[in-house]
This record gives C-alpha cells, sequence and structure tokens, in this order.
C-alpha cells in the first residue's frame, strides 16, 4: 500500500482514520501501518458503516455511525441467483420490489 502523489504523512502527527464502509479490516490495517510507518500516531478508526459480521479490532478504538447486518448465502440458497441473477454483473441495477420480497431470512 502506498500514498497517492502528492500526499504526505507529517511525522509526529496524530491521526484518526475514517472509512465509509468497514466489512472486515484488512484495508484499515495497511493504512494503518503505512501512517505508522511514517511516523504518525494514528489515535481511532472510525467508519460511516459498520459491515463487518465479526467484531473489528484494529488495535486502537473503533467506532461507527451505523452497525448493519448483512446476510450472506450460499450460491444454490441465493434469492437472487435463484432469479437467474449471475452475481457477475458491473454497475447499477435496478432490483425489482418483488424481487426483494423473496429474501428468506
Amino acid at each position: 500500500m502506498q500514498l497517492l502523489r502528492g500526499f504526505k504523512i507529517v511525522p509526529g502527527s496524530k491521526l484518526m482514520l475514517c472509512e465509509d464502509v468497514v466489512t472486515n479490516r484488512r484495508i484499515g490495517e495497511g493504512v494503518i501501518e503505512l501512517n505508522q510507518k511514517e511516523g504518525a500516531e494514528v489515535l481511532a478508526v472510525g467508519s460511516v458503516v459498520n459491515r463487518s459480521s465479526q467484531p473489528v479490532d484494529f488495535g486502537v478504538p473503533f467506532r461507527s455511525l451505523i452497525k448493519m447486518e448483512v446476510l450472506t448465502h450460499q450460491p444454490a440458497s441465493c434469492p437472487f441467483m435463484r432469479t437467474g441473477y449471475s452475481g457477475l454483473q458491473t454497475g447499477s441495477k435496478v432490483i425489482k420490489s418483488s424481487s426483494i420480497s423473496k429474501c428468506e431470512h
């Protein structure tokens, strides 16, 4: 992992890192390590949405504005796969409300 061109970390800086969505800790850990390597101190990590299914430990306090439970399915039992959706399409797709009502919880 590296910084985008033109970005610099000032050694001795005290930072709070913030993500839009946290699903697991992999990206956060890389950003923390990069900042620490450059001499900054990461005090906390925050996110707007926490979608992780397991507790997330960045080694510093972590808080999010929203905790969202995301249901997952094996391909054979996935409601969208049963409608013929391949899961390989890119971009946005409008989903009919009738498809959503078929979801099994």
